[in-house]
């Protein structure tokens, strides 16, 4: 099911990555209108009427088995520049009183590793992410290959919880990308750890850590319990838990929905639940510190839709 939703500590949303939103170009974006509409025609239509003909690089009907076992049409779109991308991620399309959010995509090569721990110690925040960060990097080195291990893994900044640019090994440079596409998948460096609290901000002992790059030798030899850190038999065991990502968001903390780059703010996903998510282990940071530049971008046509859009019905894309 590709709108699975699996809970991961210290993980905001995790989702089950479908294989068709893989695209050669990962700046295309993806509308689903389901079995709302027929005809590849009226769906790009639809979009050019809402950014523009001129707006729009290229556009087609996706063809999967899935999409026509669900008679879903999906309407793959490249924009013809970055605002306006921007604004389609943001705001999305309406048709009959219905909004549809675009969907993001992401070429093969892009790779991301959670580990996903249980069972830590109770500690302080620095403790907490040192004591993480250390196990992960002892099970790097005894499980991942030697080529596989980044140096910079090992430095102070990857301890904190701040919003860093990443986002998984997509590279925007395409030739760029080739000339990588060996290690994209392949060198392993802590990126993020991010640990999980209650909907009051209080420590539970578990967490995820978030690597770019994977190598499946980690989850075939280093996947469930870990040696027991204490001789207190009340304590847990540890246990780690892999998996295989293609994108993550270090400002909402979702694992194979969006890139960081491509983050409107958590408040503009209404299919996400509403949790009290904002006392957990943070920097303070904002979810809109990345759009200022975008915002200029925002056309008078949708400034003058948002209200009318506030009441339409959100489809998620990701929903049978």
């Amino acid at each position: 099911m590709t709108g699975t939703r699996l809970e991961l500590p210290g993980v905001k949303r995790y989702y089950e990555f479908p294989d068709w939103r893989f695209s050669p170009t990962d700046q295309v974006l993806l509308f689903n209108f389901k079995n709302d509409l027929e005809k590849e025609d009226t769906g790009i239509e639809i979009i050019a009427e809402r950014f523009g003909k001129g707006s729009i690089a290229g556009a087609r009907k996706l063809c999967h088995n899935q999409f026509s076992k669900q008679q879903w049409l999906v309407i793959e779109v490249l924009f013809a520049s970055a605002s306006v991308r921007r604004e389609a991620i943001r705001y999305g399309v309406c048709y009959n009183n219905k909004q549809y959010r675009a969907i993001t995509t992401c070429n093969q090569r892009s790779s991301c590793t959670a580990f996903s721990i249980t069972g830590m110690p109770i500690q302080k925040q620095e403790e907490a992410l040192k004591f993480a960060k250390q196990r992960v990097e002892a099970i790097l080195e005894q499980y991942a290959p030697p080529a596989t291990i980044s140096s910079s893994s090992s430095s102070s900044a990857s301890l904190n919880n701040s919003n860093k640019k990443g986002h998984s090994t997509k590279n925007n440079n395409n030739e760029s990308h080739e000339k990588q596409s060996s290690l994209a998948t392949t060198v392993l460096q802590i990126q993020h750890i991010w640990l999980h609290t209650n909907n009051r901000g209080i420590y539970n002992g578990c967490g995820t850590v978030i690597l770019d790059g994977y190598t499946s030798s980690l989850k075939e030899n280093r996947d469930g319990a870990l040696a027991r850190y204490t001789d207190a038999k009340t304590y847990p065991l540890m246990a780690m838990h892999i998996r295989h990502c293609r994108m993550y968001c270090s400002t909402c903390r979702t694992l194979n929905h969006h890139a960081t780059e491509d983050c409107i703010g958590e408040q503009n996903y209404d299919f996400y639940d509403e949790e009290a998510y904002d006392h957990s282990f943070n920097d303070g940071r904002s979810s809109m510190d990345n759009n200022g530049d975008d915002m200029a971008s925002i056309t008078s046509s949708t400034c003058s839709t948002m209200a009318a859009e506030a009441s339409y019905d959100v489809i998620d894309p990701f929903e049978s």
